[in-house]
């Protein structure tokens, strides 16, 4: 009975810890002016992209990403691997993996 609690609450944290990180460019967004930048001179835009905001901001997007690509990969592959091995499917592809990236980038 302890395994299942333990999975219940790692489940828990992973979608409390998702959302969070996930809707915490949109509470930035709300405190911060993120704003696309209205000029076509080069030194201001370039001014405008280097402030600490869009920094964190883009920080915070590519993080996201990144954890949403880890979970997927160091979570669900293994248990992918695991329920093709009972089908009798013969390829040279490493089928686990193709359904996997079809997954997620389709």
């Amino acid at each position: 009975m302890e395994l299942v609690i333990q999975k219940v609450l790692a489940a828990a944290l992973i979608v409390f810890l998702s959302l969070s990180f996930g809707f915490l460019p949109l509470l930035l967004a709300r405190k911060y002016d993120f704003s696309s930048i209205d000029t076509v001179d080069a030194a201001v835009m370039k001014r405008e992209k280097k402030k600490m905001k869009n920094v964190a901001l883009s920080f915070l997007l590519n993080l996201g990403g990144g954890v949403l690509i880890a979970n997927c990969f160091c979570h669900w592959l293994p248990e992918v691997r695991e329920g093709l091995e009972h089908k009798s499917i013969d390829t040279f592809l490493p089928l686990a993996e193709v359904i996997m990236c079809s997954g997620f980038f389709f």
